[in-house]
């Protein structure tokens, strides 16, 4: 897709959803429906996703997370052509409630989780693996272990045994803190990522990734701690210097463009988001090793922006940064 195409695209959504949504929400949750969006090819109908809010505010409590800041995020979610809106929110609904059977708490991430696991009628015994798996990850680093690792326990259920799983994770966090990446829980998220597709542990990912924080750092775009997940994408998928370059210049494009005056860091996130589309175009672009497809993975990239847009939005609200 040419830079040109992909600016305009984001520009013209953003319209929409701007119109379409309730005064006095967050930007940033704003562009992260945008990326939604224009990454996986949709094309936004105001009316049809008013009609999708409301319907969550039918089907769910006045106090349910479904409700909060994050509502218009999970009507983006549920909107999907190919499904009735009706049926895609009764899905979500059973698959949080699955979650919730197998222990994990009621919370936002709880419904990203849920968005997560597969179509299908073992939900319990998925929603078991992704508690096993929590277990584990919440064992090796239990103040850093929070509602916000929900999603990944999900996304790696199925990546081996979980007390294995948890000790690469373990390794990727203390070999990225060797290459001098800031502690925290998006470094947790960072690891959690790369464990993604890498079910052995790889001491050339953290490495990777650090060359392509450096390689950025000379391009001009700082890669901050609220990349981190992302960043974890990209190193395990193993790009190329070309895509590298092609990476780089999208987010120069996205950080010139209005839309990101005030939040040029959402240009790395949605930049990600735009390559991974384009990849998806391309048979063999990429050699990476990895179960789900490459929409998953999308998605997975999408609810991993949202969590962080979504903990940066309320901490500004709050008062802090």
């Amino acid at each position: 897709m040419e830079l040109q195409s992909i600016a305009e695209q984001l520009e013209s959504t953003y319209r929409k959803v701007e119109n379409a949504v309730s005064w006095g929400v967050d930007k940033r949750i704003l562009l992260s429906i945008v990326s939604s969006y224009v990454a996986s090819g949709r094309e936004f109908n105001g009316k049809r996703f008013l009609e999708i809010s409301d319907m969550i505010k039918q089907k769910s409590k006045w106090y349910s997370p479904l409700r909060g800041n994050l509502m218009y995020v999970f009507a983006s979610i549920i909107d999907r052509e190919d499904v009735s809106p009706d049926f895609r929110l009764d899905q979500l609904l059973q698959k949080a409630q699955a979650l919730k059977g197998a222990g994990f708490k009621e919370s936002v991430h709880l419904y990203l989780a849920a968005s997560l696991l597969p179509d299908e009628e073992e939900l319990y015994e998925e929603a078991v693996k992704a508690k096993n798996l929590y277990d584990e990850i919440k064992k090796r680093h239990p103040f850093l272990t929070y509602h916000d690792d929900y999603s990944y326990s999900v996304l790696l259920r199925n990546n081996g045994n979980p007390s294995e799983q948890a000790d690469v994770m373990k390794a990727y966090y203390d070999d990225l803190r060797a290459e001098g990446f800031m502690m925290g829980n998006e470094l947790q998220w960072m690891s959690q990522i790369m464990a993604y597709g890498n079910p052995v542990h790889d001491r050339s990912l953290p490495a990777r990734a650090a060359e392509i924080r450096d390689s950025f750092k000379v391009l001009g775009t700082k890669i901050r701690a609220t990349h981190f997940p992302q960043l974890g994408f990209v190193a395990g998928f193993r790009l190329n210097a070309e895509e590298l370059l092609r990476l780089s210049e999208i987010v120069k494009v996205l950080q010139e463009m209005k839309l990101f005056r005030w939040y040029k860091d959402m240009a790395f996130p949605i930049a990600v988001q735009m390559m991974m589309k384009e990849l998806m175009k391309v048979e063999d672009a990429v050699e990476v090793s990895v179960a789900a497809t490459i929409e998953m993975l999308l998605q997975a990239q999408q609810t991993a922006m949202i969590a962080t847009v979504s903990a940066a939005s309320v901490a500004s609200h709050s008062g802090g940064e």
